[in-house]
């Protein structure tokens, strides 16, 4: 049924625009409506490809299924409009607003989504195969088996995001903010994640073949350890006794020479965690400066428990290691 709101109405006519209809699809496709105010207003299924909406308000507006192919939305104010299944392929969103936005299964691809603000916005299913998102924020926001193959997400802020299940294949990431993101099975392959922010990321059965950027442990262990034909030699601060895990105070009543230590040890190479804590040698001459410094030593037969974290400064962990010597 073809109706529309008064809200639109007055637009259209401030700007003398002739109402137009492709069977029930309110058709305004290449018209300009910059720095109108649509907001809550009803564009459901309506054709608006190559639309002027520069500046305009879109708040809470229903744009469900709506064409707008090669749309310009640039500084468009999307706040918690409902975008879902809406054709966005070729769209320019430079510095647009979709925050808290539903985009559901909305197709993204190739638009141009510089600065934009996707916080709180749901792309559940979302194809964005080959978008400009430099910069773009989507924090806290849902883009679970969401497509982003090819993308250019640099510098984008995704902390606290929800990737689960996403295809990342090919997509740059360079100086990615993922705190806290959830890319649990996510597929990176080929993605380049160079300088990019991985503290408590989620990369649980995430395929991460061919990824640039993820530091190699094998590759720092054999620049920053020393090798002795025992294993691999380390340093640690070892505090007072009295603060050390109680089955270690059980075990062994002061650090001595031989003493092995034992601990669980948090396999997550995304963040810091459980075990053994060890160092190289500058790293320790740098911090903890009042205990005493002790070398260490890696069995080879214990090298399965050593694991670096992704974004390492020269710390460590581990699940077994022998005292040797006193250093300082």
């Amino acid at each position: 049924m073809r109706q529309i709101s008064q809200r639109l109405r007055r637009e259209l006519a401030l700007r003398k625009i002739q109402l137009s209809w492709a069977g029930n699809s309110l058709d305004l496709c290449d018209q300009i409506l910059r720095l109108a105010d649509l907001s809550g207003v009803s564009l459901r299924g309506a054709k608006l490809r190559h639309t002027d909406f520069w500046g305009t308000v879109l708040a809470h507006a229903d744009l469900r299924g709506a064409d707008l192919r090669g749309a310009e939305l640039n500084d468009a104010n999307l706040y918690a409009a409902d975008l879902r299944e809406a054709d966005l392929r070729g769209a320019e969103l430079v510095w647009a607003g979709p925050r808290g936005a539903n985009m559901q299964g909305a197709k993204l691809q190739n638009a141009r989504c510089y600065r934009a603000n996707f916080e709180d916005a749901n792309l559940h299913r979302a194809q964005l195969d080959g978008a400009n998102l430099v910069d773009a924020s989507f924090t806290c926001a849902n883009l679970t088996w969401a497509s982003l193959r090819g993308a250019n997400l640099q510098g984008a802020e995704l902390q606290h995001c929800n990737l689960s299940h996403a295809v990342l294949t090919d997509a740059h990431l360079r100086g990615v903010d993922l705190r806290s993101a959830n890319l649990a099975q996510a597929n990176l392959e080929g993605a380049d994640l160079r300088g990019a922010k991985l503290p408590e990321t989620n990369l649980f059965k995430a395929n991460l073949f061919d990824v640039r950027g993820l530091m190699s442990a094998t590759d720092w262990l054999a620049e920053h350890l020393e090798k002795v034909p025992a294993g691999w030699i380390a340093y640690k601060r070892v505090a007072e006794v009295m603060t050390w895990p109680k089955g270690w105070r059980e075990s062994w009543p002061h650090p001595a020479p031989g003493v092995v230590l034992r601990a669980n040890v948090l396999p997550d190479r995304t963040c810091y965690g459980s075990g053994i804590s060890l160092a190289t040698l500058d790293w320790c001459r740098e911090h903890y400066k009042g205990a005493p410094l002790w070398r260490v030593l890696i069995r080879w037969e214990w090298a399965a428990g050593i694991v670096v974290p992704y974004r390492t400064d020269g710390e460590f962990r581990c699940e077994r290691c022998e005292l040797m010597e006193q250093v300082e």
